[in-house]
């Protein structure tokens, strides 16, 4: 690819196929670079070129850019509820903007008015804002409209650990990982896993 350049360095294809090869060998800053020239230069669907924009960013560890690129990205294109579950998670675990994922919620709601994922995403906002009635009223819809959704459990396992219903919440972590387990989402059965053996440990050491 590096040829490629050599011999026409006005297509931004080859920059950006460089780019996803450089970032998948770990080199996320000259990635970046890549996609950059990709994007000057006209790749197109240009939201392919946002989006490696946005993952080498927070590759790179960079998360404000990551997060402003990732909700341009959810506001310009809302015709996937997930588009709006990446600038979610970065805004909640790692920026400690629940006002931002807030806003990042309701814009999904709006779009996506029936969807259970919908629900789910404004009871994720309102847990990390500390508003766990209304968390627990989200999910709960979203667990009524679909059963098995499995971020809904553990969205909601999580809410209830807070408030100290310590045998509710490893129910829905273990329906968490069980339904993640069915629908491949390693993520979030990891993460289930992970939070429902903390929450045993705790438990069986008497704290």
């Amino acid at each position: 690819l590096t040829k490629a350049i050599d011999l026409d360095s006005n297509h931004s294809a080859t920059y950006f196929f460089r780019g996803l090869a450089r970032r998948k060998l770990g080199r996320a800053s000259e990635a970046l670079i890549d996609f950059t020239q990709a994007g000057k230069l006209g790749f197109k669907p240009e939201i392919y070129v946002r989006q490696q924009l946005t993952d080498s960013y927070f590759d790179l560890g960079e998360l404000d850019k990551s997060f402003s690129l990732y909700k341009e990205i959810a506001f310009s294109d809302s015709s996937d509820i997930r588009v709006f579950i990446r600038p979610m998670a970065i805004a909640i675990n790692h920026l400690n903007k629940p006002a931002e994922a807030l806003d990042l919620a309701r814009k999904a709601a709006v779009e996506h008015p029936d969807a259970a994922m919908a629900e789910n995403l404004l009871g994720w906002a309102a847990f990390a804002g500390g508003d766990y009635g209304a968390a627990k009223d989200h999910l709960n819809i979203a667990l009524k409209k679909d059963p098995e959704l499995s971020a809904a459990y553990l969205n909601l396992g999580m809410v209830l650990e807070k408030e100290g219903t310590v045998s509710a919440a490893l129910t829905n972590y273990e329906k968490a990982k069980l339904f993640a387990e069915d629908i491949g989402d390693k993520e979030i059965g990891v993460t289930a896993d992970l939070r429902y053996n903390g929450l045993k440990d705790a438990v069986d050491s008497g704290m």
